[in-house]
């Protein structure tokens, strides 16, 4: 090849290489980034579904670019770097910190006015601002997980058991299943956050909210001193008057042999296979969880919310929402929004993740969901869950579980 040749050819190989550069920026890069944090495969792969399914003038889904933010990394700093236009979130405080900052979009009045067709207790996660006859959106509440406890049928019917409602109830329960079938009670406690928002519901319900937002506070401002010890954190704790009524009742279970052999090593996969081997008489776990556990098994199993001799007006359950946060203001933003609000999306998304809708009128896929929401919704905005509502590390939480275990097989 003679060197005008060669030259014509590098040339033309340049022009055809910037032309696809430019087709994929023009292509590529205008999509939309949509982010998730905190939320597992199944509730990302729901949201995405229902999502695709939207129907609106102008909408279209295949100019959106998914992708998930690392749990370990903090949530402010992959926003700043990676700048998407919609972050679908769990609730708790590494949400709040990012709100905190956050500027939000203007929303049409058809949008705010959407927002008292929740439920009073997601409207209370409601993150917004009124400015002149516009209002500025940070954040809101799509779809909600609980906290529940699931009983034995079997052994529920061959007991002959009227009705379990109050935490005698399900002690008594668990007593006669042990005794008649070796059959215990089940928490994941090798899962460190599953550990803090079993502790975390069981206080709730037994000595309050008021007491739940005062371990967070003292757990928070713990978090911040140098050598943190799960040990002097659970004694401070203590010494507060938080998490006491919790553990006493707890040690009383272990000490009865309450508890399920090999709970205190079990892992949140482990739940199918104890709850499938007839050894479990009681279960606390969250709807995520029993939504990934096989129907043959979960369909042996009845749920029930977390008991309290509290009025249900004065309650917070455990119950951590997913939260749709705009970044940025732009039309597919908007219509994201706008969407995820409306009763067609609304049943989408909870049919695709297993998670309860926040429309007070919406089509549930099942009884399960429905429950949930009504749980709720008959009490106030809920808490996220011990370990969501802190900002403990991981090594923290892992110092603190580790203790509130030793406490109660003391």
């Amino acid at each position: 090849m003679n060197k005008s040749k060669k030259s014509i050819f590098i040339v033309t190989a340049s022009v055809f290489a910037l032309a696809l550069l430019l087709l994929f920026f023009i292509f590529v890069s205008k999509k939309s980034v949509v982010a998730f944090y905190g939320l597992n495969s199944r509730e990302e792969k729901g949201i995405i579904s229902a999502i695709s399914k939207i129907d609106s003038d102008g909408f279209n889904s295949k100019k959106i670019k998914y992708i998930t933010f690392n749990p370990e990394i903090s949530l402010e700093t992959q926003v700043k770097k990676t700048k998407p236009a919609v972050l679908f979130s769990t609730s708790g405080a590494s949400l709040s910190s990012l709100l905190s900052s956050a500027k939000g979009i203007n929303v049409e009045q058809e949008i705010s006015s959407s927002f008292s067709n929740l439920s009073s207790s997601m409207q209370g996660l409601i993150v917004s601002s009124s400015k002149k006859d516009r209002t500025v959106l940070k954040s809101i509440p799509v779809l909600s997980n609980n906290y529940e406890i699931d009983i034995n049928m079997k052994f529920y019917r061959e007991q002959g058991i009227k009705s379990i409602s109050t935490w005698s109830d399900i002690e008594n329960f668990a007593k006669k299943s042990m005794n008649s079938y070796g059959a215990g009670v089940f928490v994941d406690f090798a899962n460190n956050d599953s550990t803090l928002d079993f502790f975390g519901a069981v206080e709730e319900a037994l000595s309050g909210r008021q007491i739940y937002s005062k371990a967070i506070k003292i757990l928070n401002e713990m978090a911040e001193t140098k050598d943190f010890s799960g040990e002097k954190t659970l004694q401070r704790l203590l010494d507060e008057k938080c998490f006491s009524n919790t553990i006493k009742m707890l040690s009383n279970w272990y000490k009865e042999n309450l508890f399920t052999p090999g709970t205190f090593n079990a892992s949140t996969e482990d739940f199918s296979g104890f709850l499938a081997n007839g050894k479990v008489s009681v279960a606390f776990m969250t709807l995520s969880v029993h939504r990934n556990i096989p129907r043959n098994v979960i369909e042996n199993y009845a749920s029930i919310y977390v008991p309290s001799m509290i009025p249900s007006s004065s309650r917070k359950f455990t119950a951590p929402s997913v939260c749709l946060v705009p970044l940025k203001n732009t039309k597919i933003t908007s219509q994201i929004v706008k969407q995820s609000l409306t009763e067609t999306t609304q049943k989408d998304m909870a049919a695709f993740t297993g998670l309860a809708p926040v429309l007070t009128k919406c089509d549930t896929q099942d009884r399960q969901a429905d429950d949930a929401r009504y749980w709720i919704a008959s009490t106030n905005s809920p808490f996220s869950g011990l370990s969501k509502d802190t900002n403990l590390s991981a090594k923290q939480k892992n110092l603190l579980a580790k203790s509130l275990i030793s406490a109660i097989r003391e």
